[in-house]
């Protein structure tokens, strides 16, 4: 799916995180917003855009000027490199209520996740 596919209001409120892949060797994109159906993944695009979080993570509208540059630049180098946008999830498990119970298992795993 591409970034242009979500659409302008969902597209904006979605984080992504870039990342260079490399394509198959008979894989040949004609625009830049193409994504292969398969890919190496090489490294993760640091610093495409300041994230005021600070995670790594770009709105859908600096994801698609990255992408479209940096894929534009590679088609025209007819490299195998490609850029892409993955989209993050973020997944909320809930928090402690007051009078809960926690054991050192959970306390464990609460601070594993930072």
């Amino acid at each position: 799916m591409t970034i242009a596919k979500l659409g302008p209001n969902r597209a904006n409120h979605r984080r992504f995180r870039l990342w260079l892949v490399l394509c198959d060797i008979h894989w040949n994109p004609a625009r830049w917003d193409e994504v292969p159906r398969h890919a190496l993944a090489l490294e993760p695009v640091v610093d495409a855009a300041p994230s005021p979080l600070g995670d790594g993570c770009v709105s859908a509208d600096q994801a698609a000027a990255y992408l479209e540059a940096f894929n534009r630049a590679m088609i025209a180098d007819h490299q195998r490199r490609w850029a892409v946008a993955l989209p993050v999830e973020i997944r909320y498990d809930g928090e402690p209520t007051q009078g809960d119970d926690l054991a050192w298992p959970t306390l464990q795993s609460l601070s594993a996740r930072d």
